[in-house]
């Protein structure tokens, strides 16, 4: 692993790797989705129920809006059971796109 820096400064990450291009990319990558994720899970921890509900809602609507999109992809094969399955599972009616 490259040699890095991490620190917070006015309730900022500041993160440095230090190193060639080459060798300090890909760990790059990693720390960042790391504290990505981090803050993603620190500001849900903070919505009450309602609200993780609407979150959740509103990324199953988009990402069905995604998967719509895709269908009209000739290249891409669609196993329609897998996907009214998983639909079907998921409790709501995501029939329609925003």
């Amino acid at each position: 692993m490259s040699d890095y820096e991490l620190s917070v400064k006015d309730g900022q990450f500041h993160l440095q790797f230090d190193g060639r291009w080459t060798e300090t990319t890909m760990w790059e990558l990693y720390a960042l989705s790391i504290l990505g994720e981090l803050k993603t899970r620190a500001a849900m921890k903070k919505l009450r129920e309602f609200g993780l509900d609407i979150l959740y809602a509103r990324a199953k609507t988009k990402l069905w809006g995604k998967i719509e999109r895709l269908r009209g992809v000739p290249i891409l094969p669609w196993p329609t059971s897998e996907l009214a399955a998983a639909t079907a599972s998921s409790g709501r009616n995501m029939s329609s796109t925003p």
